[in-house]
């Protein structure tokens, strides 16, 4: 056997060698030869722009000056920032087209021959415009009001008629005639429709068009405009002559992502193909460097020539479907914050140097290693190129010139860290010039001048949270205003004059009707009319809001889900008195927690709803009357929204407050030290970003004035221990390993103190359990509170100190009295046949005055009940529809010894699990009664004010209204007067 005997200085010298080699071999790349030729004439140059749709831009619209203005530049102005030179909006239809709903300028068919001008996108293309008078402007619908419902159609696209022709004619008569707007062409028949052949080819060649040019309108038309088969229409055009001369272009949505770039015989048809809807990516490096690869790509591989980025402006709130995108994220107009993506200076490559109606150089557009590549085109009159090139890896590129007169170039670069800096000049000899790419760059050559990278004439205001609380009585809006900050989801919802003899302006659903011609590719739309606002993060507040029910239903709600088709904990007040909590879905019965009717409900007055959460606790309230209390822990946070049925109902004195004891502290606040950490950013984490460490003896303090306090970060699978010090004294060890991986959770809570100013301390000890894979520690925030905590004590169940009776029991297994025994697993069930008109009875040993009933169902079986109380005979307190899992009755207090459900209807034996039975709030001892002693309570909370814990001022604050006062006392002496 052969062996290789290395010493230090041979190896050494190998290293060199080798070191050596490596950078020769690395300093060596093939070169790429390319030929600028002016007679290379390929296919007209149409753009890079914008589509604006489906709610993107809603938050935008209530920025104010000066920082809109410096946004706007940004986009539209030219030489400036992203240049851009199309923008194509969407037609609004008043539905949840994608992370909202655009509200249409003919909501109703009245409306038609007078459109009104709604929301911002006339409003956009009208700056645009005036900042580039070139740029092109386009429009499309993505959804139909109902009243132009057709024939039976495939999906909820639209089969389109006249009257869908005569809703483009309106559309585009208010944009002449109130905002001076003329366009270049229009999309047909909608958004991304899988088209019906012959139908919509017969609908725009013989109706649309038709009807454009009569009007004066004699615009170009791209159909399809996207859609999963969108260049199936090759396969139709030459069906009938006028196909092929109507429509001027054909439609892609995102060709090479979703792999639908056009075969070869299509791009020879000379039909021109447009990317009438590309990414703009999620705001990173990465984003920005694909939409100019893409756009290269896109005419090298398939003649298409022109890419529209949706969209332009990340102006939904986070929370919502298809958000983290656009060109610039505008989500904060309470404070003028925004944030410049890098696309933008990505599009600039292409926009601050070439025009409308340049051509590329078909010879000049090729590949390079990799994902690289670069396309060349030149100005009509064959004075001006550019070029511009993605290398993934080094490259070298050799140019020879050819008609072109120049003897030097601009060069541009932009990289991951430096955006659209400009090089030195190339010297062109003898027709000759080439440049070194770096590897994952950005370049452009250019003949032309004048580019700029522009930046705003004001410094960008720091963020701010959405303002909290908060408040809004709509007073400063005229009548149909869209008010700051609210975004619809579905529906449209805008300011008018208040109904029901009430003064002033109020909030209004003005969608009389949802249409069958909906855009559906989300999935995430709400079942009925929806508007938000506020912040994802939000956990323990009240939201109350004074409603209207002309028809149909009403709801406020808290802890909005992950996108707006999960509307939260939604209270639902309908026109009849019959209210519910739905989680998620205002519409379906199985998302029913807890539900009741209100008697004697007038339904033509305004009433006030009110919701407040805290931890998992939830308590709803009609007019100061709580409606319930009950425990859910499905969500721990979320927006606030509020929603209707599709009728003309209104909403006004819009309040949200904090109900929870903790103050929480961001991880980045002065009042926190840190010793040994870092910083990571994530939106997943409280305000979007943590301190973590991997180190022993890293140190954090937190300093605050209150009782108590309470540390949140992460559990995951490679975290270790840190011990935590309340003034200098060792509390506790706290382990933060999980096998699954919890953002922002609570780590550690710190024992009742008296008020005062207290330390708490982090110490991380570089140590682990034997199940994790590290020793992480991530830390994203602190809470503190000085308030009290509240032990509740529920109101009395009289029911449990009743005697049961039945019409009849099912044997000893289910009578009358296990569903008065607080067990929800127990319960009464009827004999066979005692179906409608069975009945179960509570008698109590003494009168008592009682005021609501709670009654749990087993599996849905009646349909229709009453309760009843016996005053020499059985009269009602109120009545109800199906029970479920959880109904409850309100009623006036009344004075008994006896209650009962009567079951009217039922699809089989009732089964009822619990029928409880409670005394009026103002028995405020838990005593069962109204009596002196609770007189004696409420004056020792009389005048009381921030009642806004749990225990509501020694639940004294009858209304709710987070104060004890005469409204409360009222409340009570009406109480204490029944006999």
């Amino acid at each position: 056997m052969k062996y290789f005997v290395f010493t230090k200085a041979s190896v050494a010298s190998f290293s060199i060698c080798a070191l050596l080699l490596t950078a020769l071999i690395g300093s060596v790349s093939a070169s790429t030869q390319i030929t600028l030729d002016s007679s290379d004439a390929g296919r007209r140059y149409d753009g890079i722009g914008v589509v604006s749709a489906g709610g993107n831009a809603r938050l935008f619209d209530d920025y104010q000056e000066p920082y809109k203005s410096d946004v706007l530049d940004l986009l539209f102005k030219p030489k400036f920032g992203a240049s851009l030179q199309v923008f194509k909006a969407e037609i609004g239809g008043s539905t949840s087209s994608t992370s909202g709903a655009e509200p249409s300028h003919a909501i109703t068919r009245d409306e038609l021959d007078s459109p009104v001008s709604r929301g911002y996108e006339l409003w956009l293309m009208r700056q645009a415009r005036n900042r580039n008078p070139e740029i092109m402007l386009g429009c499309l619908p993505w959804a139909y009001p109902y009243w132009l419902d057709g024939e039976e159609c495939i999906s909820c696209f639209c089969c389109p008629t006249q009257d869908t022709a005569d809703y483009y004619v309106s559309f585009l008569d208010l944009a002449a005639d109130e905002w001076g707007l003329s366009f270049d062409f229009v999309g047909a028949p909608q958004n991304e429709k899988n088209m019906e052949y012959p139908k919509d080819l017969d609908w725009i060649a013989n109706t649309l068009k038709p009807t454009l040019v009569e009007a004066g309108y004699d615009l170009p038309i791209i159909a399809p405009d996207g859609g999963y088969h969108a260049l199936d229409v090759f396969n139709h055009l030459d069906d009938d002559p006028t196909y092929n001369e109507v429509i001027d272009y054909v439609g892609v949505h995102r060709p090479i992502q979703k792999d639908r770039m056009p075969s070869e015989s299509i791009i020879n048809s000379g039909k021109t193909l447009w990317d009438s809807e590309d990414s703009a990516g999620n705001g990173t490096w990465h984003g920005a460097r694909g939409i100019v690869s893409r756009m290269n790509q896109i005419y090298i591989d398939g003649r298409i020539t022109q890419m529209l980025i949706w969209p332009p402006l990340d102006g939904a709130y986070e929370g919502v479907h298809c958000t983290n995108t656009g060109l610039i994220k505008t989500q904060t107009p309470w404070c003028g914050y925004y944030e410049i993506s890098p696309s933008i200076w990505a599009i600039a490559h292409y926009t601050q140097f070439t025009e409308l109606g340049w051509e590329y150089m078909n010879d000049a557009c090729g590949k390079l290693s990799g994902e690289g590549n670069y396309a060349a085109l030149k100005s009509p009159d064959s004075e001006d190129f550019t070029v511009v090139v993605y290398s993934e890896n080094s490259e070298q590129l050799d140019f020879d010139i050819s008609g072109f007169s120049a003897d030097k170039l601009s060069v541009w670069r932009t990289q991951k860290r430096n955006s659209f800096v400009r090089m030195n000049d190339i010297a062109v000899s003898s027709g000759n010039f080439s440049i070194a790419c770096e590897p994952d760059s950005i370049y452009t050559i250019s003949t032309t001048s004048g580019q700029t990278k522009g930046s705003p004439s004001n410094p960008i205001p720091e963020y701010e949270d959405f303002p909290f609380p908060y408040s809004e009585d709509f007073e400063q809006y005229a009548e149909g205003e869209t008010p700051d900050y609210l975004a619809d989801m579905q529906g449209t919802f805008e300011t008018a004059p208040s109904k029901a003899g009430r003064n002033g302006i109020s909030l209004q659903q003005i969608l009389p009707a949802m249409g069958d011609y909906t855009w559906i590719y989300t999935g995430e739309e709400p079942p009925a009319a929806m508007t938000l606002f506020g912040e994802m993060q939000w956990s323990n507040y009240e939201f109350s809001s004074d409603v209207f029910v002309e028809q149909g239903f009403v709801h406020i709600s808290v802890r909005k889900g992950d996108t707006q088709k999960h509307a939260g904990y939604a209270l639902v007040l309908n026109k009849n008195g019959k209210w519910k909590l739905s989680f998620d879905n205002v519409l379906e019965k199985d998302s029913v927690l807890v539900s009741g009717t209100v008697p004697d409900f007038n339904g033509d007055i305004w009433h006030n709803l009110k919701i407040r959460v805290a931890e998992n606790k939830l308590a709803g309230y009609l007019d100061g009357r709580k409606l319930f209390t009950i425990e859910d822990d499905s969500r721990d946070k979320g927006q606030p929204c509020l929603g209707s049925s599709f009728d003309m109902n209104q909403f006004d004195n819009i309040q949200i407050k904090n109900t929870g004891r903790w103050k929480l502290i961001d991880n980045t606040s002065e009042d926190i030290s840190w010793n040994g950490w870092y910083t990571y950013s994530n939106e997943d984490f409280i305000s979007g970003n943590s301190h973590y460490t991997r180190d022993g003896g890293a140190v954090s303090t937190f300093t605050f004035n209150g009782r108590a306090a309470k540390i949140y970060g992460s559990l995951r699978e490679d975290a270790g221990f840190f011990e935590v010090y309340i003034n200098e004294e060792k509390d506790a060890l706290v382990d933060c390993f999980s096998e699954e991986r919890q953002l922002s959770t609570l780590l550690y809570e710190t024992p009742e103190m008296s008020s005062g100013e207290h330390t708490v301390r982090i110490l991380t000890t570089g140590e682990k359990n034997t199940q994790s894979s590290g020793n992480a520690v991530v830390i994203d925030a602190f809470a503190f509170t000085n308030e009290p905590p509240c032990t509740e004590n529920e109101p009395v169940n009289l029911s449990l100190n009743s005697n049961a009776a039945a019409s009849s029991e099912w044997g000893d297994y289910y009578s009358s009295d296990l569903a008065a025994d607080g067990d929800a697993n127990t319960r009464w069930n009827s004999k066979q046949g005692d179906v409608n008109g069975s009945w179960l009875e509570l008698s109590f040993f003494e009168p008592f005055v009682v005021s609501s009933v709670r009654l749990k169902e087993f599996r849905d079986r009646v349909l229709s009940h009453k309760i009843q109380y016996f005053d020499g005979i059985w009269k009602d307190l109120a009545e109800g529809d199906y029970i479920g899992d959880l109904k409850i009755h309100i009623f006036e207090p009344v004075k008994t010894h006896k209650i009962r459900l009567l079951i009217t209807e039922a699809q089989t034996v009732p089964s009822i699990c619990e029928f409880e039975v409670f005394p009026p709030l103002s028995d405020f001892n838990r005593d069962g009664k109204v009596n002196r002693m609770d007189i004696y309570t409420f004056s020792q909370n009389w005048l009381a004010y921030d009642c806004f814990n749990a225990c509501e001022c020694g639940y004294c604050d009858l209304r709710h209204d987070n104060r004890v006062d005469m409204l409360d006392f009222c409340f009570l002496s009406s109480d204490f007067q029944i006999r």
